[in-house]
């Protein structure tokens, strides 16, 4: 994803490169955090799912 205050046209930087690309990173960084946070609540319910399966492996065919 990128920050919307970069790719905004109407949008006027004022700094220097560093501070741009400094302002790039912390949004970018910021977007991996999130995404790391929700898949990291997420796996609770993978981890249910992945002992259910194995329960049912374990279990063999039915006969």
């Amino acid at each position: 994803m990128h920050s919307p205050e970069i790719s905004r046209p109407d949008t006027v930087l004022v700094g220097t490169a560093g501070e741009a690309v400094a302002h790039y990173l912390h949004a970018q960084a910021a977007d991996f955090l999130r995404s790391l946070r929700r898949h990291g609540e997420s796996g609770a319910e993978t981890a249910a799912v992945a002992d259910a399966a194995r329960s049912l492996r374990a279990a063999g065919p039915p006969r």
